[in-house]
């Protein structure tokens, strides 16, 4: 069983959507969410905490990739 957040990523992938570290919001191209209900409303169940978290996460693994 997926947990919220790989759902979350996974349904981001199928959007063609990605998170920008750099500007903290989701895009597709030039286009940008940057209201948070937005890419909550993709799993309906995630809480805005569990949405700070996959941002987190996101920076995390970046910040090691770099080092």
């Amino acid at each position: 069983m997926l947990t919220r957040v790989q759902l979350f990523d996974r349904a981001l992938r199928e959007r063609g959507w990605t998170y920008d570290m750099e500007r903290e919001v989701f895009r597709s191209g030039k286009r940008q969410m940057d209201e948070p209900e937005k890419p909550l409303a993709l799993v309906p169940e995630m809480t805005l905490d569990e949405l700070v978290s996959y941002q987190d996460d996101r920076y995390d693994r970046s910040r090691r990739a770099v080092e």
